[in-house]
């Protein structure tokens, strides 16, 4: 069974990247230790060319982490120029419909952000990565709204404190292994709207 395919992975992701932006692309990975309630984790990061990015590639660098640690991709981009970006990703509660989740990504972030989304299920919630690269500003901003996409007295729809844990690091990340007992499952593709 092909675990890192193109198809279910976020590995596929980093071609539709490729497609819209070019193989100049450098895209920011971590290893990284979670340790729940921590302000900080411990983490590594790695720049990586993403021409270079293959289910291959994916599987090498989860079978080589140590036990308990996990592979992630960051938000940080550097393209052809040096020039930085980020990827816009989400870590949603849980996994709540889509019919919900459109709608609150359509009013929050609007309808072109909805188009450009991918959702993948992780395990115990859905992540969202936006095929379009924001400046420094707009990835703040674009966190911001993240957080308003919670209500006072509803059910929230983002991790809150996976926003604030960004917002200290200075890039989002999103996991792609499942090499610890926190984490079960591989992030699958589960649609795009």
């Amino acid at each position: 069974m092909i675990l890192y395919d193109y198809n279910t992975h976020p590995v596929g992701f980093v071609r539709d990247l490729i497609s819209r932006y070019g193989d100049g692309l450098q895209l920011q990975f971590s290893r990284y230790f979670y340790r729940p309630q921590a302000i900080l984790d411990q983490r590594e990061c790695f720049d990586v060319s993403a021409n270079e990015i293959t289910p291959a590639w994916v599987e090498h660098q989860v079978s080589s982490l140590r036990p308990g640690w996990e592979l992630a991709l960051n938000s940080k981009v550097k393209d052809e120029r040096r020039r930085t970006h980020h990827i816009g990703m989400i870590d949603f509660v849980g996994r709540p419909a889509f019919s919900e989740l459109s709608e609150h990504v359509r009013n929050m972030l609007g309808a072109h952000t909805l188009t450009m989304m991918s959702y993948y299920d992780s395990g115990r919630s859905f992540h969202g990565y936006v095929a379009d690269l924001m400046e420094p500003g707009e990835w703040h901003r674009f966190l911001g709204r993240l957080l308003l996409m919670n209500v006072p007295d509803s059910s929230p729809i983002v991790d809150a404190r996976w926003i604030g844990h960004r917002l200290l690091g200075g890039y989002s990340a999103l996991r792609w292994s499942a090499n610890s007992a926190q984490h079960r499952q591989l992030p699958t593709r589960v649609r795009s709207i």
